[in-house]
């Protein structure tokens, strides 16, 4: 008997298929998807050290998002960055501040009792929490647990990427995938430059294209505006 297909729970969708990628073998999660995550969890710590200087809470920053209770709307201080930066903040509905430390902490912490680890004697800091989970990764992309750590780094990471300075500038479009699919039905997922590296991976089908394969993709696609 056929082992029965595992569909990534991830949140993936193939543009041609109109529903999520396959997960890898032995996983819950599609190989785009899980390299997409790490990369989220890779980005926490850069992000949260860019708002932890003194530069980040000038009063005329925009303040984004819910405001915790008790903060006077004209401090002369960035209150959303005062959020983000204090480890009280705490989240309970859509919007929330998220602190990086308190979410890095609490998954780190379910993992190590999940998994018999040893808390670490010295207090907790993003890069440790950061490490532990890294250190897991192919044991927590197994398990179901990774759908709740997926929906709060990605809420972490986009609330940092906003309150950085400028923002964060959206992702480049480099063109469509031409990959064929097992239906004869071409994937046409969109392609975005990566932050590192470069080859990219589609995030539909999860065909991996390298620079030679990108510039003949855009030249084609140019010439026949597709």
């Amino acid at each position: 008997m056929d082992e029965q297909r595992v569909l990534c729970v991830l949140g993936c969708r193939s543009t041609a298929l109109g529903g999520p990628f396959p997960a890898a073998q032995g996983y819950l999660t599609c190989r785009p998807c899980a390299a997409r995550l790490r990369q989220t969890l890779l980005d926490i710590p850069d992000r949260y050290a860019t708002i932890l200087g003194p530069e980040a809470l000038e009063p005329y920053r925009q303040d984004l998002g819910r405001r915790p209770t008790g903060f006077a709307s004209n401090a002369p201080v960035s209150l959303h960055i005062l959020a983000l930066r204090d480890p009280r903040s705490t989240w309970r509905e859509p919007g929330d501040p998220h602190n990086a430390l308190n979410v890095l902490w609490w998954w780190a912490t379910q993992i190590r009792e999940l998994r018999g680890h040893t808390p670490p004697q010295h207090g907790p800091t993003v890069h440790s929490e950061c490490g532990t989970l890294l250190f897991e990764w192919d044991w927590i992309t197994r398990q179901a647990l990774v759908t709740g750590l997926a929906r709060d780094l990605r809420e972490t990471a986009a609330q940092l990427a906003h309150a950085m300075p400028g923002g964060e500038p959206p992702p480049h479009c480099v063109g469509t995938c031409t990959t064929i699919l097992s239906d004869g039905i071409r994937c046409k997922h969109p392609l975005y430059l990566p932050k590192t590296g470069k080859k990219i991976t589609c995030g539909g089908c999860g065909h991996t294209y390298n620079a030679a394969d990108l510039i003949t993709l855009n030249l084609t696609q140019r010439r026949s505006g597709t």
